[in-house]
């Protein structure tokens, strides 16, 4: 059985082109920002991050992600923007414990590419139900990104 390509389509790779990413502290008294992409003024996608409660107050989370369109490369420049800003911050960008599986499928990547690390007992993860109404949990409680953020968090296109 071939092995499905994991390059993306022309439409996702012009689309990805035209995204802009704003991110703009959003709310008091807490620290809470909202990142949003937009393509021709549209919004796509949209991610909050917040200072995430517990591990000493060191690291900012995702608290909510959202796309229109998933596998186009959307949710991965909102998490670039994210990470940025958390670093900016002085902490670190780390995943929800509640995850979706698009969001646990790029934490995992992360992970393989050497960009996230599982939080030593951070314990398991929810895993959100999804269409099929799968239920269970994910193996890693929480994954965080490194400092200073990546400069793209995307595939690493590989040299012939």
């Amino acid at each position: 059985m071939a092995r499905p390509s994991t390059r993306r389509s022309a439409e996702a790779r012009a689309l990805i082109k035209r995204v802009t990413v704003t991110v703009t502290k959003h709310g008091l008294p807490t620290t809470y920002w909202l990142v949003t992409a937009r393509v021709g003024g549209k919004q796509v996608g949209v991610m909050e991050i917040e200072a995430a409660k517990g591990h000493g107050g060191r690291y900012m989370k995702v608290a909510f992600a959202q796309t229109k369109k998933t596998g186009m490369g959307i949710g991965t420049k909102l998490y670039e923007a994210a990470a940025r800003q958390a670093c900016l911050l002085g902490r670190p960008l780390v995943s929800d414990s509640s995850r979706s599986k698009y969001s646990e499928g790029f934490w995992v990547k992360q992970a393989a590419k050497g960009r996230a690390t599982c939080i030593k007992g951070s314990g398991r993860a929810t895993r959100l139900t999804d269409e099929w109404d799968e239920q269970g949990s994910w193996p890693c409680g929480n994954y965080a990104l490194s400092c200073p953020a990546p400069r793209s968090l995307a595939a690493i296109k590989k040299v012939r």
